[in-house]
């Protein structure tokens, strides 16, 4: 079952995708998705899951075409296994469709706000930041915690347009899990959303440093947190200066978190590149936003999940043929990389993903106060600090030279000198 769309890329075909996904999310189970550019110049998503029906489940192949120039151009479905009612699927799933694309478009639908907070580890963000469809500012302004490792709280505010409060949730869920995922990568930090559980914690009983042990839940969940409708600019914070660095792998001692001069510029290069390249750059996003969050208790496992950020863009959009022709062709360094970009890929992605390597050593021994360092260790911090070095800069370098507004401001090596 096929519906045409011929819709051009903009403001109405981005509505009716986060519809879309949104309503998909609550319907398939168990699903999982790919991407390929076609011979005939169309980028296709397919994805593949259980459809919760009236009665039952089905499985069913979602497939969406678009154009080179972004026109989505249909989408169509069709049951994984032969069904034993196609009239009664049929009749569910192009109800289930028209519902969707009348909610999507219909002119009767109002503006909601909506307020997401994400936590993250590392300094205070510096002020407000009004970005392209949204104000992203600290939830809980003037926090003067001085350690750059505790925990803040940012929250992302915009308005959708929906049919009603319920509508606009889902939506907005959406969109703001994907504006946290392409600020992560913009950043380099790790956004997440509150975790539902109790944890133990520490807390002291007196100016003495005596501690007791509670189980209290995570998060912060004051309600004069959220806010009801957007402010003005400077109502609740100052502003934030564009002065952080693109280029920037670690928030290490800062003072303050600050958004790159470039950030506009990026934003509006996610929904404005190739539907592939697009897709791509989110995908990487997504996987980089991962890598951010588990890093500090596996770094093994972000320095795999970085490496797979890289192979997203690498096969999503047909420019080259794998990783390591990706990482030589994005970074300004003339050096010998075989050895690093096969142990990136070998050890650090396939090893985990295949064979369940550890490579940075998480699960092995670190000798404390030993007169002589074991090469070994020295081989695996150099492993994660190439690592981050090298996938960031390649990165980088792929944003400023595929976003047009991206211009490449130096040329420096990429790589310290072994």
């Amino acid at each position: 079952m096929r519906f045409e769309l011929n819709m051009p890329p903009g403001d109405r075909q981005r509505s009716l995708m986060d519809h879309f996904n949104a309503a998909l999310r609550e319907k398939m189970q168990e699903y999982g998705g790919s991407s390929q550019l076609s011979s005939d110049d169309t980028f296709l998503s397919i994805t593949r899951g259980r459809f919760r029906m009236a009665e039952g489940s089905i499985p069913l192949i979602w497939r969406m075409s678009r154009h080179r120039d972004g026109t989505l151009s249909w989408i169509e479905v069709c049951p994984a296994d032969a069904p034993r009612d196609s009239g009664s699927w049929e009749w569910e799933i192009k109800d289930f469709v028209l519902t969707v694309m009348a909610s999507a478009l219909s002119n009767s639908k109002a503006e909601f706000f909506h307020d997401s907070l994400f936590y993250y580890i590392g300094p205070p963000l510096d002020g407000e930041y009004w970005l392209p469809g949204f104000r992203l500012a600290p939830a809980i302004p003037g926090d003067t915690e001085p350690e750059w490792w505790a925990e803040r709280i940012v929250s992302i505010s915009f308005s959708v347009c929906a049919t009603d409060r319920s509508n606009a949730g889902t939506v907005a869920q959406v969109k703001a899990a994907r504006i946290a995922a392409r600020l992560s990568l913009i950043l380099n930090v790790g956004f997440y959303e509150r975790v539902p559980e109790r944890r133990w914690v520490e807390m002291p009983v007196d100016n003495g440093g005596r501690t007791e042990a509670h189980r209290l839940w995570l998060g912060l969940t004051t309600p004069e947190l959220r806010l009801s409708s957007m402010p003005n600019k400077e109502e609740v914070c100052p502003l934030g200066a564009f002065d952080g660095s693109l280029d920037r792998r670690n928030w290490v001692d800062e003072k303050t978190l600050s958004m790159p001069p470039e950030t506009r510029a990026i934003l509006r290069g996610f929904d404005g590149l190739e539907p592939a390249v697009s897709d791509a750059l989110d995908r990487a996003a997504r996987l980089t936003q991962v890598a951010l969050v588990v890093k500090p208790r596996y770094p093994s496992v972000a320095l795999a999940y970085q490496v797979a950020a890289i192979e997203a863009i690498a096969k999503s959009t047909g420019q080259f043929t794998g990783f390591s022709d990706f990482v030589r062709r994005n970074i300004p360094y003339e050096a010998d990389l075989t050895d690093i970009l096969e142990t990136l890929y070998g050890r650090a992605r396939s090893g985990h993903f295949h064979a369940g390597e550890f490579p940075v050593g998480e699960f092995d021994s670190l000798p404390v106060g030993d007169p002589f360092f074991d090469p070994q260790v020295i081989q695996r911090m150099q492993l994660r600090s190439w690592g981050d070095l090298i996938l960031r800069r390649a990165l980088v370098s792929w944003m400023r030279t595929t976003i047009p507004e991206l211009r490449r401001t130096h040329d420096e090596p990429c790589c310290p000198t072994a």
